[in-house]
């Protein structure tokens, strides 16, 4: 049997930085694998993650979970062909209503996060999200995008010449 604490109030401060997924999103499947200390096994649903941090996710998905610290949920992600599996619990729960999906807060347990398997997928997505920002961020800062130094730029001591 599982001793877990328990859900304590939302705290703005987080102890790993998260890593937002808007532009190249993570996809995954997730299933409830236990209830109450007694093992299921659910369908597999398909999850669109938003954001990602070494100890948890948040993720969208078509079905509403339970916010329980007694159903344990499994994840499988396949990214660069590299299949990560990680299991947690469902801290929080939002809805989308516009488009019909839940968000979801799920936090890993110990022992699922500390495998290396996931370490190498969030330094994958993190290479590939600087692969993308950093030729956005030049082509904003090339003298051609500025046909003249915006006024809020003149003062500014980031102002590069142009």
């Amino acid at each position: 049997m599982r001793t877990l604490r328990p859900l304590q109030e939302a705290s703005t401060e987080r102890k790993y930085p998260r890593l937002r997924l808007t532009n190249d999103p993570l996809t995954g499947s997730i299933q409830i694998v236990e209830v109450r200390g007694r093992a299921v096994q659910s369908r597999w649903t398909t999850i669109y993650v938003r954001d990602v941090s070494q100890t948890g996710l948040c993720f969208a998905s078509d079905v509403s979970f339970p916010v329980r610290c007694d159903y344990l949920v499994q994840m499988r992600f396949t990214d660069d062909g590299q299949r990560v599996g990680l299991q947690g619990f469902i801290r929080w729960r939002a809805t989308l209503p516009l488009h019909n999906l839940y968000l979801h807060g799920c936090q890993f347990t110990p022992d699922s996060a500390d495998n290396g398997g996931w370490t190498r997928l969030l330094a994958g997505l993190l290479e590939r999200i600087q692969r993308y920002r950093t030729p956005c961020l030049e082509a904003y800062r090339a003298p051609d995008v500025w046909h003249s130094t915006p006024p809020s730029l003149a003062r500014s001591p980031f102002a590069r010449p142009l």
